[in-house]
């Protein structure tokens, strides 16, 4: 079995025999204050780019030999309390549209037969990166506790478990379509924020006033931080992938001590 992983920019390309391709391009929205056109921006970019190796993925299809695609997103955010697996209807607003848009540039591998897998990753929990990153120094501190009201669904994963469903969808030739790489028990704000501080054993008794969060993340704080997201992995489950951490105070205490 060969595998390419493409990560955009200055990706390897998709060579003939190849049995895999897994595309991981993305970032987490949010990471600064940017406008929505600034963002959109870039996206499009990145879009074309994912659009060119799905060609090529495409044209080097042998007939005999299936292929994976595992384009990496973040989910549309959705100021919902109802469950959302991978059959939800999409939601509204820019993220919503720029989902779309990523995912319908891998309809041309799905043309030519290729089995494509579009992932969904929810908030990876990974000390090195990401939210979690820019959370502990202020939890380290003491200071750290809900975002706004608390009461917003956060729909996590844990770093291993995301490489451990992706070779999963990968390795599993039954999987096709949208997946959602999500913990299986999303929870509010205010009991992730509890579970942050209990990993680091600190208090998490200072909320942040929603409009400090508008202030430091701008037009993204009510599609992110504040938005509210409770989506399950449903294609995962029903596929057999076994988590290695199924709630998010064991997610968490393995992502602060990595």
């Amino acid at each position: 079995m060969t595998l390419t992983a493409t990560a955009l920019p200055g990706v390897p390309e998709v060579r003939p025999g190849d049995d895999l391709a897994a595309l991981l391009a993305g970032a987490a929205t949010g990471e600064c204050a940017l406008r929505e056109g600034d963002v959109l921006a870039v996206a499009h970019k990145v879009v074309s780019k994912a659009e060119g190796r799905v060609r090529d993925l495409a044209d080097v299809r042998p007939g005999e030999r299936a292929r994976d695609l595992a384009a990496r997103h973040d989910k549309d955010a959705r100021a919902v309390q109802v469950v959302l697996d991978e059959t939800a209807e999409r939601g509204e607003g820019f993220l919503a549209d720029l989902v779309a848009e990523w995912e319908g540039a891998t309809q041309a591998a799905a043309d030519a037969g290729v089995r494509v897998v579009t992932t969904r990753t929810g908030l990876v929990l990974a000390a090195s990166g990401g939210l979690l990153k820019r959370l502990l120094p202020i939890y380290k501190a003491g200071i750290g506790g809900k975002l706004g009201s608390g009461r917003q669904y956060q729909s996590w994963i844990s770093l291993a478990d995301e490489l451990g469903a992706i070779r999963h969808i990968l390795q599993t030739h039954s999987i096709s379509g949208p997946v959602n790489l999500t913990g299986p028990e999303p929870v509010r704000n205010a009991e992730f924020s509890k579970a942050l501080g209990a990993a680091l054993h600190r208090p998490a008794l200072f909320p942040t006033p929603v409009f400090g969060i508008r202030l430091v993340l701008g037009e993204f704080a009510d599609q992110g931080a504040l938005a509210s997201e409770r989506v399950v992995p449903r294609v995962l489950l029903e596929s057999g992938y076994q988590f290695q951490h199924s709630d998010v105070r064991s997610a968490l205490a393995w992502a602060v001590a990595h």
